[in-house]
This record gives structure tokens, sequence and C-alpha cells, in this order.
């Protein structure tokens, strides 16, 4: 893997230097509207897809609803950033991240019946942050669920990317 990582970085070019999940949940206001590039467990089902963490220091909370350490990735549907050419890592930083995600995120694997079958794996997206001005909550008859991005709303923010150019796939080892 690290010579994979090491790769990402070409001599001359600026590299980027991802950021956390976690990293962006604990300041998300800060990042809001911002182009960034994201490090996390890339998740996709016939639901959507989404970039996380299972353990962040810090829970982002809107009272006493804990959100989910997510982001929802908006594809296709709205206009994107286009991801520089070439789309350059720091690598150092990003075997650091990666290693600091590995210590409490694992990748899943979910059999379901007929073709749902999916399996995580990791990724860095690149791509425009958003998310509500306020985050809100809303009562059920089953709970409080968030009302944010993506599938049930579960995510607090969401990364808008440019299909098949602002995500790059990583070894899972």
């Amino acid at each position: 893997m690290a010579g994979l990582l090491a790769a990402l970085v070409q001599a001359g070019e600026k590299p980027l230097k991802a950021l956390r999940v976690c990293e962006v949940l604990k300041d998300l206001k800060a990042y809001h509207g911002k182009t960034v590039s994201v490090v996390g467990r890339y998740s996709a089902s016939d639901e959507g897809r989404w970039l996380g963490e299972e353990t962040c220091a810090r829970k982002l909370a809107t009272g006493d609803f804990v959100w989910p350490n997510l982001l929802w990735l908006e594809c296709c549907r709205t206009p994107a950033p286009m991801p520089p050419s070439p789309f350059v890592l720091d690598g150092a930083v990003l075997r650091r991240k990666l290693a600091l995600i590995k210590r409490g995120t694992k990748l899943r694997v979910y059999k379901g019946p007929g073709a749902t079958d999916w399996s995580d794996t990791w990724a860095v997206v690149y791509g425009r942050l958003e998310t509500h001005e306020r985050l809100e909550v809303a009562i059920t008859p089953s709970g409080k669920m968030g009302y944010g991005f993506g599938h049930l709303s579960a995510a607090p923010a969401q990364l808008i990317y440019e299909a098949g150019l602002g995500i790059k796939f990583l070894p899972e080892k």
C-alpha cells in the first residue's frame, strides 16, 4: 500500500491534503461550501453512497441527538467541482490519516438476498461540502432522527463530487 500511496504524489505537483471524516464533522460550518478531499470508509448500497468513520473523538450532536459519523456522497445531479488533473494526494498525510481511521473503523461485508451484496472499501473523495445552516432533528413515532442528507436524511452533510473523477479507491490493506 505504501508504494501505491507514494505513487499518488508526482514530482512537481502540489499534493492535496486529505481530511478525515471526523475532522470535517468537528468543524462542519468551516468547511461548508468549500472544496475538500476527504478520506474514510466508502460504503455503497442500493440506497446510496456514504463516506464515514465509526469512531470520532468528538460527537456531532443537535441537543441529545447524536449524528452518525457520515458524509452523504452526492453525484451526478448537481454540478460538482472538477478534481485537479492529475488528482494528486499527499501520500504521507494520507497514510497517517488512514492508519488513524483503521484503528477505529473496520470494513464491512453484507451478504443479502439476491443481488444485494456489498462491501466497504477505503476511498478519498474530492468535492464540495454542503450542510444545513442549522442541523435539525425530527421527532417520529420511532424516535428522533436527523434532518440531514441522503437516505433517511441520516448524514449531517453531503460531499458533491464528479462521477468517475472525484473518487480514488484505496487498497484494503
